[in-house]
């Protein structure tokens, strides 16, 4: 196999979507390439919900839901991802539903990082976090919001991680969280789409609980957001010095 040769997503027009593989997109596994820019990992887990659990079933939702995307070309940027970068369905983290502490040494283990995923909120400002809540949203709208993030981060490598539950719950219903007052989804995609694509390195959507949603809406919600991540990936790669489409 050509190290350099991209295979791509299963195209439409060759197997129905409702058909052949469960793969998100559907892209092909993470053994069927020999290298790969952006891999889409499943952690099939809540065990540290308060209120309630139903998040595990959040990935295997989403594949489901990410059978509607057509990866090939993607309208923000209007380009094709799949001529850019070579995306990968890795599969699911088995995680323990017994132990919070061993399931996330598994999730650890299967991202090859160290990991930290929790800090309490009145601490956020210890760690250097900057906050805006989604009341400053409607004053500032999306443009000076996007603007104070990217001068925040300023040249640095960016790790985006959206909570399902920072959506209005009209929006997304299935989390475990809901609040009242979140982003409608085209103001989340908004911020998406001024991300800077080309310091963007990864990327997590968490608390996609479908079971306490309805019309399959929160996990659309989800794949909105793994795609409009994977194109802002590809949008850096193509305005990367030397980048060919």
């Amino acid at each position: 196999m050509d190290e350099s040769a991209s295979i791509g997503p299963v195209k439409g027009t060759k197997v129905p979507r409702y058909a052949g593989s469960r793969a998100f997109a559907p892209l092909p596994s993470v053994d069927a390439v020999l290298r790969c820019d952006i891999a889409i990992l499943g952690v099939p887990f809540d065990g540290g919900a308060s209120f309630p659990r139903g998040a595990r079933f959040g990935p295997s939702s989403i594949h489901q839901a990410s059978r509607r995307l057509r990866p090939a070309v993607h309208p923000e940027p209007a380009a094709s991802p799949s001529l850019v970068i070579e995306a990968v369905d890795a599969g699911d983290v088995p995680c323990s539903s017994f132990d919070i502490d061993e399931a996330l040494q598994q999730i650890a283990d299967a991202a090859r990082v160290a990991i930290e995923r929790e800090q309490k909120f009145l601490a956020d400002a210890g760690f250097g976090s900057s906050v805006i809540r989604a009341g400053d949203f409607d004053r500032l709208g999306a443009a000076e919001v996007v603007g104070r993030a990217r001068e925040r981060v300023g040249d640095a490598p960016v790790n985006l991680s959206v909570d399902s539950n920072v959506r209005e719950p009209a929006c997304a219903p299935g989390t475990g969280t809901p609040e009242r007052g979140g982003f409608t989804s085209r103001e989340l995609l908004a911020l998406l789409r001024g991300m800077p694509g080309e310091q963007l390195v990864a990327a997590d959507v968490i608390d996609v609980n479908s079971a306490h949603g309805h019309a399959r809406t929160t996990s659309l919600a989800g794949v909105s957001v793994a795609d409009e991540t994977t194109s802002r990936m590809a949008g850096g790669a193509l305005s990367a010095p030397g980048a060919q489409a």
